[in-house]
C-alpha cells in the first residue's frame, strides 16, 4: 500500500500546533537573544570627523601625492584611525585636575 502525500493546506489534528510556527518562534527568540541589549550609539562628533576627511581630501592627499611622486590617487596612504590620549592619573587624588582635561 503506497503512502498518500501530505496535503500542505491540511490543518493539524487535535491540539497540535503546526511545526512552522514553533520553528518561527524559536528563530525569533534566537534573533532577539543575539541582538545586543544596548544598541551602538552614533558618533558624538560626526562633524569633526567629516571636517578632517574633507581636509585630507583637499589638502593633505595632494601634498602626499607630490611628496611621494604618486600619479594614482588610490595609492595615497589613508588615515585608518585617530587616537587622542591624555593621562589623568593624578585626577584620582585631586578632582580639580579633571576639569582642564575635559575642556
Amino acid at each position: 500500500m503506497a503512502k498518500e502525500p501530505k496535503d500542505p493546506n491540511a490543518k493539524p489534528k487535535g491540539d497540535a500546533k503546526p511545526k512552522g510556527d514553533a520553528k518561527q518562534k524559536r528563530v525569533a527568540a534566537a534573533a532577539e537573544a543575539a541582538e545586543p541589549a544596548v544598541k551602538s550609539r552614533p558618533c558624538a562628533n560626526v562633524k569633526e570627523g567629516a571636517r578632517l576627511h574633507q581636509r585630507f581630501a583637499k589638502e593633505i592627499a595632494p601634498a602626499l601625492m607630490k611628496e611621494l611622486e604618486l600619479k594614482n590617487p588610490m595609492a595615497v596612504p589613508r588615515l585608518e584611525k585617530v587616537v587622542i590620549n591624555m593621562g589623568v592619573g593624578e585626577a584620582t587624588q585631586n578632582a580639580k585636575l579633571i576639569d582642564p582635561a575635559v575642556n
